[in-house]
């Protein structure tokens, strides 16, 4: 999950097996555009290994202010 709150961007990392997400960083970016593109993307972690995915029920929404929503 990827939370844009202001000029702060965080990103949480969870397994489908625990249903908890972990908190993996979070950054502070000057001057964020108005309107960004959500992408969904996957390594293999190992040069020279291609990884293949298969996404599926997923949801790009824009929270309201001041909302603790995760999914």
């Amino acid at each position: 999950i990827m939370n844009w709150t202001g000029d702060r961007i965080s990103a949480y990392y969870g397994k489908k097996s625990t249903g908890s997400w972990r908190l993996v960083g979070t950054e502070t970016f000057r001057a964020l555009p108005g309107q960004m593109s959500a992408m969904l993307v996957v390594s293999s972690h190992v040069d020279g290994s291609l990884a293949t995915a298969s996404f599926d029920a997923v949801l790009v929404e824009q929270l309201r202010l001041g909302a603790e929503k995760r999914r």
